[in-house]
């Protein structure tokens, strides 16, 4: 799970400040690094290749911000498994007997039925560009050599090549990570997440599945766009995506994000009736579990106040090694001691993973002075690994998956735990893609072809 960006206009030039902040706004999707490349026209040549390790802010080239290009071409980096110091900065520019050629992508290919093929390699990342040199000598175009990765190569990634002709723009099969795009006749961009298109007036489209789409730049230098491929297939959409990592101003396919946590937090408000106006507080967990926590909180008529904050120093704990979560968690959070003292605490939040943070926060309020804490959670128990680019990789570290919801909740000393049934959450996304939803963290259903894995 990474963040990905295009942008691309013959009659626009953007300065690389205004493109990072545009960035900025899916910096939620990565902060191990972000790599970037630049250049005047599709023209990868002379291109400028930049990376920074952490998050946007910590960049400070002002000399770099200052420059103009008309392509620009970024990654942020959110590694899912292995060490940190093996990270693979992208974009990842190379040449082929095709020409100069750079790609960014977003998910994870695990080494599945190709470890005897490319056993030498340690590195996704590497796999996409031993694929893409070696079927260069076999195939006629860009177009067919794409057209035979995504045969190839199951799932999961969202991905952006640029030639020194056209853009592509290529999803996996069963469309497990997001990625979306808007056209005008001059201007392109391309994104992870629509909260990460600037173009407005014009139809943001989320790219389907088992797709191949090629962006031509006319001899007139208006842009059309081509579909090259398309493999129909049953998808497997991520549900944690949309719980967890999504930013609530993005959509996905026609879901509103902030709508779906919104009737999520409802849900859950349903099966706490009792509760109803009587003496408790409702506080969300910044930062997604705050829009649930409010719709929780006004269907019940409970009071919401917002004593718990983030800690702006302190950035996403998920990401971290296990040895640095419970150490950071304990610092993530600022807490309103004036609030919290002498109230029942009711919090909601969007998911409990390995158990750390939850864990810490409760002891916190309890210290703080309150009476009871109960937790609501806006997704089922996390029982199973990911494969596909969460970083979740072995049940050892997950909470739930030897000890039921009784003994989650004695194992925190909160008063009471309750998470929201899957089936209760799938009924609020469209039926469009409600049936096609990968939820094999909570429950074992990784949709297909998903036996035995390897890992990088």
């Amino acid at each position: 799970m990474c963040g990905i960006l295009l942008y691309f206009s013959n009659n626009h030039q953007k300065t690389i400040a205004e493109l990072l902040d545009q960035n900025n706004l899916i910096q939620h999707r990565g902060q191990d690094c972000l790599g970037f490349l630049y250049s005047n026209n599709l023209n990868l040549e002379y291109c400028s290749v930049n990376s920074v390790k952490g998050i946007i802010s910590n960049y400070k080239n002002d000399l770099i911000k200052y420059s103009k290009c008309n392509l620009f071409l970024s990654h942020l980096r959110y590694k899912t498994s292995g060490p940190k110091s093996n990270i693979r900065v992208q974009p990842v520019v190379s040449k082929n007997k095709f020409g100069d050629f750079a790609f960014v992508f977003n998910g994870n290919i695990p080494k599945m039925s190709y470890e005897s093929e490319y056993q030498d390699i340690t590195v996704d990342t590497d796999l996409v560009l031993n694929f893409i040199l070696q079927k260069a000598t076999t195939t006629s175009s860009w177009d067919e050599l794409l057209k035979e990765f995504v045969l190839r190569f199951k799932r999961s990634f969202s991905m952006i090549l640029v030639t020194n002709e056209n853009i592509y723009i290529v999803k996996d099969r069963y469309a497990v990570r997001p990625l979306c795009y808007a056209i005008t006749n001059n201007t392109l961009e391309i994104c992870s997440e629509t909260c990460g298109i600037s173009l407005t007036n014009t139809e943001i489209n989320e790219l389907d599945s088992g797709t191949v789409l090629k962006i031509i730049v006319n001899e007139d230098n208006t842009l059309k766009s081509e579909l090259v491929f398309k493999l129909d297939y049953q998808n497997a959409i991520c549900l944690f995506e949309m719980i967890y990592f999504m930013s609530p101003k993005s959509k996905w396919y026609e879901n509103s994000i902030t709508d779906l946590r919104n009737s999520w937090g409802i849900e859950l408000a349903k099966k706490d009736i009792d509760f109803l106006n009587q003496d408790y507080i409702a506080i969300g967990i910044p930062s997604s579990g705050i829009i649930p926590g409010k719709s929780y909180a006004s269907h019940l008529k409970l009071p919401y106040k917002q004593a718990i904050v983030k800690n702006k120093k302190i950035n996403r704990t998920f990401i971290l090694s296990e040895q640095e979560r419970d150490k950071i968690s304990k610092q993530k959070y600022i807490y309103d001691e004036e609030v919290i003292s002498g109230k029942r605490v009711i919090i909601i939040d969007d998911s409990i993973v390995r158990g750390i943070t939850m864990n810490n926060i409760v002891s916190k309020l309890f210290s703080l002075g309150a009476k009871e804490v109960h937790i609501r959670i806006c997704a089922p128990e996390v029982k199973d690994v990911c494969y596909f680019g969460i970083n979740i990789n072995s049940k050892d570290e997950l909470v739930s998956s030897t000890k039921n919801v009784e003994e989650v909740n004695n194992m925190f000393k909160s008063t009471s735990l309750r998470f929201l049934n899957i089936d209760l959450m799938l009924s609020h996304i469209s039926n469009s893609i409600n049936n096609k939803m990968c939820s094999g963290c909570f429950n074992s259903d990784y949709r297909q072809e998903c036996n035995k894995f390897i890992d990088w």
